[in-house]
């Protein structure tokens, strides 16, 4: 930037910053580099810098890291606490934590909607905001027939998903004995007779017999 005169006594207007500096916001003027002399904020009048004639004056920009956003796109998803919504240049490496969601398992973090640029941080250095998008897979959940001695239905399935429609439970079959439901627990207390649509969770069945 050019030197401006100025005469003992008059007021001058400092001229406007065309200094850039990646990552960083101008925040004024300083009689030091270090920022420890006298501070002019832009565009400031200033008068007498200097009491000696012809003296030139250097005033130094004085620059502040710049804040940047972070947005995560969770598609219905939890964030993670550990997951900032803002960076600066001088942010040190953020490793991003994984979010949660009911039923699903968490694939990663990308760049793009499309879910193609997978990313796993931001790198100290970074600059401009970033938005994240959040990729899922649905969790696949086992079911188990405790049978009992008995064959189970083909009908019944193994795997179930979140998403998948209620099953109803069929009667497995054994010779000499009449099937007398489905359980959840050993004792045959907690009948059920199906698995609604947005369960989660493994599942263990057990069949109740009673002698024909």
């Amino acid at each position: 930037m050019s030197e401006k005169a100025c005469a003992a006594g008059q007021k001058k207007k400092l001229s406007k910053n065309k200094f850039e500096k990646k990552g960083y916001t101008f925040a004024g003027w300083n009689t030091q580099p270090d920022g420890k002399g006298t501070f002019y904020e832009e565009n400031a009048y200033v008068k007498n810098l200097t009491k000696k004639a012809d003296e030139v004056v250097t005033l130094y920009a004085q620059w502040k890291a710049a804040q940047y956003q972070i947005t995560y796109n969770l598609n219905g998803g939890k964030n993670n606490k550990k997951n900032p919504k803002t960076y600066k240049i001088t942010s040190k490496t953020i490793k991003l934590s994984n979010p949660s969601k009911k039923g699903y398992v968490f694939k990663g973090w990308y760049c793009d909607k499309k879910c193609t640029k997978k990313v796993t941080s931001i790198k100290k250095g970074s600059t401009g905001k970033v938005t994240l998008y959040a990729k899922w897979a649905k969790e696949k959940y086992t079911i188990t027939y405790k049978l009992n001695g008995g064959k189970n239905n083909k009908k019944n399935p193994k795997i179930y998903t979140i998403t998948s429609k209620m099953i109803k439970l069929a009667a497995p079959t054994r010779k000499g004995y009449v099937f007398k439901g489905w359980y959840r627990d050993k004792k045959c207390t907690r009948k059920v007779t199906s698995i609604k649509k947005g369960s989660t969770g493994k599942i263990t069945l057990y069949a109740k017999w009673k002698k024909k």
